[in-house]
């Protein structure tokens, strides 16, 4: 279901795809990092691999994929990856159970994330949008 994530990003023009830089995290981000260069995504990084590149002094993703892996992450896994997100980026989680699609989304919402899509497939799904409010989500103990 994370492949979906990739798919609307073919059509885009070559000069727009060599401008993203995707940080890609957690459970199956090896996959989706193979599928974003395939489709020629300009940089690509798998923090599990490269831990350093979520301590960068200034926010360089424009996007940002979070592999669950089945699991509801906690604001401590994220935070690291969104502090690095460019105000203007894409967030997205993958590999969630779609019983927990409806509470994440809830518990990210009052944090300010404002959502573009979402999907299920295989009782796995996918939230994706962006995150308006950093200290909000700071402020939260969990997203359910």
């Amino acid at each position: 279901v994370g492949l979906r994530l990739v798919v609307p990003m073919v059509p885009l023009p070559a000069a727009e795809l060599e401008s993203l830089h995707l940080v890609v995290v957690g459970s199956g981000s090896e996959l989706m990092a193979h599928a974003a260069r395939e489709i020629q995504i300009g940089r690509v990084e798998i923090a599990d691999e490269s831990p350093a590149v979520l301590n960068a002094a200034t926010p360089s993703f424009n996007r940002a994929f979070y592999g669950c892996g089945g699991k509801v992450p906690s604001v401590e896994q994220l935070l690291p990856m969104l502090t690095q997100l460019q105000p203007d980026g894409h967030f997205a989680l993958f590999g969630l159970l779609e019983e927990h699609l409806s509470p994440v989304q809830k518990g990210l919402s009052d944090c300010g994330f404002s959502m573009r899509s979402a999907g299920v497939e295989d009782g796995f799904g996918f939230l994706s949008g962006s995150v308006e409010s950093l200290q909000r989500l700071r402020q939260k103990q969990s997203l359910v």
